[in-house]
């Protein structure tokens, strides 16, 4: 009777156990967790190397980035009809995701506006001198950095090439060339027209801080310097670098490709769009674009921001999305276009670390060895001041720019 009842008992036990675990799945079987999904807006306006609206770069960003962080769901939004360069715009973006892009002109702003928040502990050793001034308020980092950008010449000749101030350039570019422009290029912009004018600044009065030119009252030998390139653009009586014949930057490009212009000036990767249309052409020089006295170049940065009240877990995978970004792997296969079935045409973007020029084939790359020379010679664009000061600038200097009737 004793050995029944501790069978029963024993039986009963066992059905209480199944039971159990029949019920309530949870006791009994390990939960995988749920995975963290992760929101990025990136900057935009990189050359479409591949021809698919920048579709295999957001795809293999995708891909690589979650097969190394498999708790991280990756939602990558890469639009080139997103305008980085309103500010409104921010203010939806940082309620719906996580991590945005924007150039570090608009830091101080989205700081101001309550929409971001500081990144926290951050190693700086492998950044560029211009990104580490760009990335900080009030010595708290508030960007990663992602690209540099600056303001180059792109000419034919090594005298222009070596000019290593507005003088001596005006005197290389005089030399007779043949009957074309000798720049062609878009002075008339309300971005584009004041950040030429703190270039220009800078090229004078460099070390001192470029945010004290961000004023509607212009420095008369800024604008001395600045009138003397303008000069350049003149042809048959108009100039078209100023009345927004090249507001479309390709046509510019376009042009110096095809020799119809002795020099043309923009960012490093428009060298993206000449080689496109002149292949091979081993004669194209690369040089930073000197307007003033000296030759010191202002450099942009794209960092990335965190959205203001992140949770722990979207914070972890928001940094490691930036180490990600940041990795010289992954620079190496962006600005080298090797998305998709990209062509082998660099995209020539500017890394913001200093391991990404040290990684092949971009240190062997004679376009990319001029462009690490010129970053080390620079500084950063301030990243407070100028998105609210520029259109009275604008007006301002185009109105010194403007030849008298």
């Amino acid at each position: 009777m004793q050995e029944r009842v501790v069978r029963l008992f024993r039986g009963f036990l066992f059905l209480a156990f199944v039971t159990t675990c029949s019920g309530v799945a949870t006791s009994c079987v390990r939960q995988t967790p749920d995975k963290v999904t992760l929101r990025v807006n990136l900057f935009p306006y990189l050359p479409d190397a591949a021809g698919d609206n920048l579709e295999g770069v957001s795809r293999r960003i995708k891909s690589e980035f979650e097969q190394e962080n498999r708790s991280v769901n990756l939602e990558v939004t890469l639009n080139k009809d997103n305008d980085f360069y309103n500010v409104e715009n921010y203010k939806d973006w940082l309620m719906r995701f996580d991590v945005v892009e924007p150039d570090t002109l608009f830091l101080s702003d989205l700081l101001s506006a309550g929409l971001i928040e500081d990144w926290g502990r951050a190693d700086e050793s492998d950044w560029q001198l211009p990104a580490r001034e760009a990335a900080t308020v009030n010595g708290k980092v508030y960007a990663l950095p992602h690209w540099l950008c600056g303001y180059f010449l792109f000419s034919r000749d090594a005298h222009i090439a070596k000019a290593e101030n507005i003088k001596d350039l005006v005197a290389a570019l005089q030399a007779p060339h043949g009957d074309i422009p000798e720049t062609v290029g878009n002075l008339n912009s309300s971005w584009e027209t004041p950040t030429l004018y703190l270039e220009s600044w800078e090229d004078n009065y460099a070390p001192k801080d470029p945010s004290e030119a961000i004023s509607a009252v212009l420095d008369p030998e800024t604008i001395r310097c600045l009138k003397e390139f303008c000069r350049q653009g003149e042809w048959k009586g108009k100039n078209p670098c100023l009345d927004k014949t090249f507001k479309d930057n390709n046509l510019a490009a376009n042009m110096f490709a095809k020799s119809e212009a002795e020099t043309t000036f923009g960012y490093s990767e428009t060298l993206f769009d000449i080689l496109k249309r002149a292949p091979g052409d081993s004669s194209i020089i690369l040089s930073p674009l000197v307007l003033g006295n000296g030759d010191h170049p202002l450099l942009f940065m794209d960092g990335f921001v965190l959205r203001k009240g992140c949770n722990k877990e979207v914070r972890e995978a928001a940094r490691k999305f930036a180490e990600y970004m940041e990795n010289a792997r992954t620079y190496t296969w962006i600005v080298m276009s090797r998305d998709g079935g990209a062509t082998e045409t660099p995209r020539y973007l500017i890394p913001a670390t200093a391991s990404a020029f040290e990684a092949d084939p971009i240190r062997s790359d004679g376009y990319y060895q001029a462009i690490r020379a010129a970053v080390k010679l620079g500084s950063s664009f301030p990243n407070s001041g100028l998105p609210l000061a520029r259109h009275a600038m604008q007006t301002a200097i185009l109105k010194e720019l403007q030849p008298s009737p």
